[in-house]
């Protein structure tokens, strides 16, 4: 008869990475817990902490937070754009809390933040926060 087969099992992390040369890094996570923020809100917060280290000199430019995150650079645009936003809004997408702040769409706030004269924007993020199912819909379903 035959030699028993030998059975090895172990595990391997693999992490991907936008490019072959650039590695991930381990500290790339944003600070935030998961589960105590929506996505939204952390992104907004990302967008900051990009700024602050860019303007700080701890990242020379935006391809350097690109390698830092392990994400495109038309990514951390994305990201950065988040912080045109008007200030009214920003506050209101960081003040959201539960199902209010789940039905927010990033892609949805990109065009929000497309525009470049805040009333302009504070229009669509009202025709955003007012459309059937969205934020309005959620905070009167939660009061009620």
């Amino acid at each position: 008869m035959g030699a028993p087969a030998l059975r090895f099992e172990y595990q391997v992390a693999i992490r991907r990475s936008p490019r072959p040369d650039a590695p991930c890094r381990g500290d790339a996570t944003p600070s935030a817990t998961p589960g105590e923020f929506a996505p939204v809100q952390r992104l907004l917060a990302l967008a900051y902490e990009i700024e602050n280290r860019i303007r700080s000199g701890v990242l020379p430019n935006y391809a350097a937070a690109a390698r830092w995150l392990c994400v495109t650079r038309a990514r951390v645009s994305q990201i950065v754009g988040l912080a045109f936003l008007a200030p009214s809004i920003q506050e209101r997408i960081l003040r959201a809390m539960g199902r209010e702040a789940a039905v927010l769409h990033e892609r949805e706030l990109r065009t929000v933040a497309a525009e470049a004269v805040w009333a302009q924007q504070e229009a669509r993020w009202e025709a955003i926060r007012c459309a059937p199912g969205r934020i309005a819909s959620a905070a009167a379903s939660a009061a009620g």
